[in-house]
């Protein structure tokens, strides 16, 4: 199982995770200070997407965070409940759902 926990101020991350992450409701204050924490540890991760429902608060992230300086940082406008309800409903589909903006 992939697992993510600190030990003396340092994140470490598990080898199953990969190099990419996903952080739902990232602008919140947990995830402001675990992605700060997580591009410090891992200045090679490939992959760091944020998604959350806050248009304005994802603004701020992307201030504090320049894609210049930042390249691997994505982020994405969304509520996961409605991702993980259709997500639930269209299990073994074809099809692709966009949660809405």
């Amino acid at each position: 199982m992939a697992t993510i926990h600190s030990h003396d101020g340092i994140i470490e991350m598990s080898p199953a995770l990969g190099n990419r992450i996903l952080i739902t409701g990232g602008t919140g204050s947990f995830g402001k200070a675990f992605i700060a924490e997580i591009l410090r540890c891992h200045p090679d991760l490939q992959r760091l997407v944020v998604y959350s429902r806050d248009e304005l608060k994802q603004w701020e992230l992307q201030q504090q965070f320049p894609e210049q300086a930042y390249p691997q940082l994505r982020f994405f406008l969304g509520d996961v409940r409605t991702a993980i309800a259709c997500a639930a409903r269209l299990r073994g589909s074809t099809r692709w759902c966009m949660p809405p903006h």
